[in-house]
């Protein structure tokens, strides 16, 4: 049991304590404290006090962090090569743009922000939701006048486009220089084991699918929440950067939501009238 919590911590960076125990119980069909005869808490701050970090969180949560290692064990780390240069809006300047699985095009008309009058920046901007837009308009406030403040500008703005099959979407002819899928969630409420690996699959689909709309030198540009169970999902990202891969990994850098003014991150799931 300690062996198996030391490896989630360590791959999966900040962590819920009851998360723990959740995923403890699924992997091994009893609860930690039958396994070990302590509660979770009791155990991590014994056992682990000098490799995590506490804070409480709603009652009788626990946040836990690995402290700093010299050799580094998180995909935040590794920010390598091209990536060196930051993820602001500037990145995108002059980049035939493609975004997938927009919600509300907020991210979007934050790019474009001030040049958003210009139809010479708005041009290389293709931006797409994967719902049709009248289920947008259900769930998310202002979407249509959004988008509509989109086209007037001069990007190309989609409805129904898949992540998984952007191939379906743009042919063989049409090429981008950067496919950004921020925040990306199949919105199941499967449970957590199925919500990793449907959120997975989805990973490797859509990276499998942007590497044949990129141009030769193209990037791809993926966002995550970098707590758990979302970190739970990266193994595809470092996996396209493996021998034979269409893509190579070039690392992570954080995302700075102070460089999109106006830009609101929503829920897969959320509803408006709720």
């Amino acid at each position: 049991a300690e062996a198996w919590v030391r490896s989630c911590v360590a791959e999966n960076g900040p962590i819920l304590a009851s998360m723990v125990g959740r995923l403890y119980r699924e992997a091994h069909g009893r609860h930690f404290a039958d396994a070990c005869g302590v509660t979770l808490n009791r155990f991590l701050r014994g056992r682990l006090a000098a490799e995590l970090e506490f804070e409480a969180q709603k009652g009788q949560e626990v946040l836990l962090a690995m402290r700093e290692r010299a050799e580094g064990n998180s995909i935040a780390d590794a920010v390598t090569g091209r990536l060196g240069r930051g993820l602001g809006a500037a990145r995108y300047a002059g980049a035939e743009l493609l975004v997938v699985g927009e919600a509300d095009f907020s991210w979007s008309e934050a790019l474009l922000g001030e040049a958003s009058s210009s139809s010479a920046a708005a041009r290389l901007l293709t931006t797409t939701s994967y719902e049709a837009e009248g289920e947008l308009a259900a769930k998310y406030d202002g979407v249509v006048d959004r988008a509509a403040r989109l086209r007037a500008a001069g990007a190309a703005v989609r409805h129904g486009v898949d992540a998984r099959r952007l191939g379906d979407a743009f042919g063989d002819q049409r090429r981008f220089d950067v496919v950004v899928f921020h925040f990306p969630h199949t919105g199941t409420d499967a449970g957590l084991a199925a919500s990793i690996d449907e959120n997975r699959a989805l990973l490797r689909d859509f990276l499998a699918a942007a590497a044949a709309v990129l141009r030769p030198g193209g990037e791809v540009h993926v966002t995550l929440v970098h707590r758990y169970p979302y970190t739970a999902w990266r193994a595809p990202l470092v996996a396209a950067g493996g021998a034979g891969a269409a893509l190579e990994f070039l690392g992570a850098a954080p995302f700075d939501f102070g460089a999109y003014p106006g830009y609101h991150h929503q829920a897969t799931t959320r509803n408006t009238s709720s």
